[in-house]
């Protein structure tokens, strides 16, 4: 295996490397309190948006060009930002649509600054990936020991958007021929048992067999692969709770750590009808959308309005139960015509379709755009997903979203 080698990399890669390797780092659970929010702080965004803005100071001529070479680009996000910002201000509570918009911005508009030192990108993903995937497999059975059944989390960022982050290094790892480090990713991929991540890994290493004809049957393989792994892994894991409470019993551990809270591997894969309930809330978003159509009800207020429609009987019963209530949409399209209103769906569609037309010829960074909306039309959008948006903004932008380099 490679030798990871600091010494190696010019200090804008040892920047991003770290950067990636961090989101270990948000087990802490940093926050800032700022009146009636509260700011997440990650290690993952703050690295990558502070290398991002020092451009602007080191790199000022090649910052200009970049602008001015990628003007349709800059126009297409500036006129989404503008109706996200339209649809804060006209929000009953402006302060957490306003936090979302400048996230936001940071994430389109200094992230592809970093390109101005020129990283060798492939290079800093493949490290990364590997280091990360190889701690997870390390931590994998203590993980499950200590914890019994549960979702893999380790980096207290929710199992889904971690099955989302090692489905984005299996790509990247099969990619660039690191075949079975990938097929260990999308093992740890699997005990976070995110269907979402693993529906959206096998559909897009399908994707990517398409686009690639001379390396069809590789990923036709590793696309089976999750799928495989969504079925089998509720069962092995199943299998190694009964050994542990099994040694337990062996070293008189008392009944009360042994922790017998085995859920059958029945309920991940049929998730107790929680597809009615995710139905439930799209229907829940498009209602509170009618109340103000054309401007939405600001970006990541989904569950403040829903608060409030519930008290103002607004939404009628069903749609106010406790399952109902939720972060946002969990679907990338309900969620940015809900919350930005037709003005902001109109300019999303008309940045992304500009992004997918960029990226054509590219066969990573277009599989790994249609992995993100795969994966986004059930779960939060990792583009606007905090520990996951920089990195998988920056590889897009390598990926040629961003012309960066001198023709």
């Amino acid at each position: 295996m490679e030798v990871l080698r600091m010494d190696r990399l010019r200090p804008s890669e040892t920047a991003l490397l770290i950067g990636i390797l961090s989101v270990v780092l948000n087990v802490l659970g940093l926050s800032v309190p700022l009146g009636s929010i509260s700011l997440h702080v990650s290690p993952v965004d703050a690295i990558f948006l502070l290398l991002g803005l020092s451009a602007v100071v080191f790199k000022r001529r090649e910052f200009t060009e970049m602008v001015k070479g990628n003007r349709t680009y800059y126009t297409l996000s500036g006129l989404f930002l503008f109706s996200v910002l339209i649809s804060a201000l006209l929000s009953p509570n402006p302060l957490t649509p306003l936090k979302e918009l400048i996230q936001l911005a940071g994430y389109v508009w200094v992230i592809p600054l970093i390109l101005t030192y020129r990283p060798d990108v492939p290079r800093v993903y493949v490290l990364s990936a590997k280091a990360v995937v190889i701690f997870a497999a390390v931590i994998l059975v203590p993980y499950f020991y200590l914890f019994g059944w549960v979702r893999f989390n380790p980096f207290n960022i929710h199992a889904n958007p971690t099955g989302f982050l090692f489905a984005l290094f299996t790509v990247v790892l099969a990619h660039y021929g690191r075949t079975w480090l990938a097929v260990l990713s999308s093992v740890v991929t699997s005990f976070t048992f995110s269907r979402s991540a693993l529906g959206a890994l096998f559909a897009s290493f399908l994707f990517k067999g398409y686009l690639e004809k001379n390396r069809r049957v590789l990923n036709l393989s590793l696309g089976i692969l999750p799928i495989v792994l969504l079925f089998t892994s509720p069962y092995a894991l199943r299998g190694f709770v009964a050994v542990r409470n099994y040694i337990k019993d062996v070293v008189s551990v008392s009944k009360a750590e042994k922790q017998r809270d085995y859920k059958p591997p029945i309920d991940v894969l049929r998730g107790k009808n929680y597809e009615i309930v995710r139905v439930l809330i799209w229907e829940a978003s498009l209602k509170m959308w009618k109340h103000r159509p054309l401007t939405g009800i600001g970006l990541g207020r989904y569950e403040e309005e829903w608060k409030v429609s519930c008290e103002t009987e607004k939404l009628p019963d069903r749609l106010c139960t406790k399952w109902v209530r939720n972060v946002d949409a969990h679907n990338v399209f309900i969620q940015v015509l809900s919350e930005t209103g037709v003005l902001g769906f109109v300019t999303f569609i008309l940045l992304f379709a500009f992004i997918t037309a960029r990226l054509v010829g590219n066969p990573l960074a277009l599989t790994v755009l249609f992995m993100t909306f795969l994966f986004g039309l059930l779960q939060p959008f990792p583009l606007f997903t905090r520990n996951l948006a920089p990195i998988v903004w920056l590889l897009l932008f390598h990926g040629g979203v961003i012309r960066w380099k001198r023709e």
